[in-house]
This record gives C-alpha cells, sequence and structure tokens, in this order.
C-alpha cells in the first residue's frame, strides 16, 4: 500500500526500539537484538541479523527486477535511497511505503508488519512503489501504484480479489471506471478498490504495455480522464474506455482472456 507520509509513520518509526524478539520464526522464546544492514539504496532494521541480511538481498534484487520489467532499465544508482522496517507479526500482513517527494525527506519509508512466511511478497509489493515513486515522483494516480503493485501479491490475496471478481460478475454491478479513476488514496479497507484497481491495470496491460499505461496515469492526472483516455487509447472519452473495460471483464469472468497481464516493457 502507498501513501504519502505522515508525521505518526515518522514518529512510529523513530519511537521503536532496536530491540526485538523473533521467537516466533525462530522456534526460540528468547529476545534478540534486531538486525541491521544497508548498502547505498537501503537501510534495514529487522527481527533479527540473518533477517536483516537476508531483507536486504531481497530488496536488492527487487529494487533490479522490478525495475527492468516495469521501466526496461535499472534504476540510476544513488536514487531512491529507502529504509525498511520489518515489524515481527505473525497473525497479520500489512505493509506501507510513504515516499520521499519532498524535503527535507530523503528516503523512502517501507513499514512491513507480517510473518516469515509472507514477507517476500509483502515486500516485493512494496518495493513497486518504491521503484515508481523513484522513476516517477507523485506523477501517477494511487490506482495505477495498485495496479501495478497487484502483481506481486501471493496467492491468498490474488484468490481474494477473484472472489469479489466473481460476486461482482454474478450481481451484474461492475465498478465505475470514473470512481475509480478520481480516488486519491485507497484504505487498507477498501478491498474492492484494490481489486478494481488489478483489473483495470491487467486490462490496461492487455491493450498496450507499461509505457502507454504509466503516460495514461500521467495524462489523466495533468490534462483530465477523457483527454487521457483519447490520446493514448484511441478511446473517444472515460465513458467508452468503461464500456470496452467491462465487455473485457465480461469476457475475462468466461475465461475468455488471459488472466496475467504481459510482460511490463517490451524490451527491443
Amino acid at each position: 500500500m502507498a501513501r504519502l507520509c505522515s508525521g505518526a509513520f515518522r514518529l512510529v518509526f523513530l519511537v521503536v526500539g532496536t530491540a526485538g524478539v523473533w521467537g516466533a520464526a525462530s522456534g526460540r522464546g528468547e529476545a534478540q537484538l534486531r538486525g541491521l544492514a544497508a548498502d547505498g539504496h537501503f537501510s534495514i532494521n529487522a527481527p533479527n541479523q540473518a533477517a536483516a541480511d537476508w531483507l536486504l538481498a531481497e530488496a536488492q534484487r527487487l529494487r533490479r527486477r522490478l525495475a527492468l520489467r516495469w521501466l526496461g532499465a535499472p534504476l540510476p544508482p544513488g536514487r531512491g535511497m529507502t529504509v525498511i522496517h520489518w515489524e515481527l507479526a505473525p497473525d497479520h500482513d500489512e505493509g506501507t511505503t510513504s515516499p520521499a517527494l519532498a524535503p527535507p525527506r530523503r528516503r523512502h519509508l517501507v513499514w512491513l508488519r507480517t510473518s516469515p512466511q509472507r514477507v517476500r511478497e509483502t515486500l516485493a509489493h512494496e518495493m513497486v512503489h518504491v521503484v515508481l515513486f523513484t522513476h516517477f515522483g507523485n506523477s501517477l494516480p494511487v490506482w495505477l501504484h495498485e495496479g501495478v503493485a497487484a502483481t506481486e501479491d501471493d496467492p491468498a490475496t490474488r484468490a481474494k480479489r477473484e472472489r469479489i471478481f466473481a460476486a461482482w460478475v454474478q450481481s451484474g454491478r461492475l465498478p465505475r471506471l470514473g470512481r475509480l479513476l478520481a480516488k486519491g488514496r485507497i484504505r487498507p479497507e477498501e478491498q474492492q478498490a484494490y481489486t478494481a484497481s488489478a483489473l483495470l491495470t491487467e486490462y490496461l496491460l492487455a491493450r498496450a504495455d507499461a509505457r502507454r499505461l504509466f503516460r495514461f496515469g500521467q495524462l489523466g492526472l495533468e490534462q483530465g480522464w477523457d483527454h487521457a483516455a483519447q490520446a493514448v487509447y484511441g478511446a473517444k472519452d472515460i465513458a467508452a474506455l468503461e464500456q470496452d473495460w467491462h465487455r473485457w471483464l465480461r469476457q475475462r469472468a468466461h475465461g475468455a482472456v488471459a488472466l496475467r497481464p504481459r510482460p511490463g516493457v517490451r524490451l527491443r
């Protein structure tokens, strides 16, 4: 989940101590010092040193893989410094990314509250936000951020969204495109909005590649969604694009379209 930085997030990050317990993951109940790791792009605070070293290596790998997939090239060295804090929470699976969009903030902040079993996918979701914020700043809409990040979600989360989608199709009440495009924020409990974002992103990637997807998002915020729909996808306006999206959704429900989007960038 991506959001603008709040003072509360910064305060929580600074107040959390450097001591913690990772008994649920290690099978031991004794307290251990939290692990720290860092390089030129990441500063890691994790339940223990082994976890910190793993998280750093995984973040490095994801930074490169996700940038290649969605941007077609690695991020420039030194850009997008990110602090990642992992709070062990066996019964939760939450992630938040607060971007560094204006001084004096110089680092993105990623907060993970999840289990060792789910941390890989949760980190990948949040690293999509890191890559997009680093490259595009704040020029992409929230639905696009969440739709792209949804491609990294775990099977359980994907299955939940498929159930929501099936209920929409069964009821005949598909999401309204204008309402989704107008959202400035998607709260964690708004699972229908997350589902709609994922499906809209999947549909647009089925029409064209990620370059057009990102251009659509930027142009929509800059000059309006009707203009963006016509300029990027050749649709008369948002109403026409919604009509085609709904047609595609009904086809998807009957297995007439692929369930996975094409690769993010066509590398020539």
